[in-house]
């Protein structure tokens, strides 16, 4: 008796465990990506100090995203030692945000964009060389 518990006991153990190892893999058409909402910075990666537009286009699956709860712009240089700068993207159109920012010294920056749309929060980062950099 104590054999045939334990034989049932294996054979629903190994039942369970093969269950639970689907090996199938996804193809590439069947992965989405995990955000629906993409954001593009669109500025040049190199540029002298002074005034500057910033520039981003927003994408809601594939396509221009019309409205957004928020798009703002932070800025700070890669050293570290400048404060961060906050500034509010405006709505221009088929999904293109902009701003203007004074570059006031040369360095390396950072320009972030972000974005909150589709309940989602979207940020994407680029680097910009202001100045003559050596």
């Amino acid at each position: 008796m104590k054999r045939i518990l334990q034989l049932i006991f294996l054979i629903a153990s190994l039942s369970f465990f093969t269950a639970c190892g689907d090996d199938q893999v996804a193809s590439e058409d069947e992965i989405t990506p995990m955000n629906k909402v993409i954001i593009e910075i669109q500025m040049d990666n190199e540029m002298n100090v002074g005034q500057h537009p910033l520039k981003s286009q927003i994408y809601y699956e594939g396509e221009p995203l019309k409205e957004t709860d928020q798009m703002m712009f932070e800025i700070w240089m890669a050293d570290g030692e400048s404060d961060r700068e906050v500034v509010k993207g405006e709505h221009q159109g088929e999904g293109i945000y902009t701003a203007g920012f004074y570059f006031d010294e040369e360095g390396v920056y950072y320009v972030q964009a972000r974005t909150d749309a589709k309940n989602e929060h979207v940020q994407t980062k680029n680097k910009i060389n202001v100045g003559h950099r050596e």
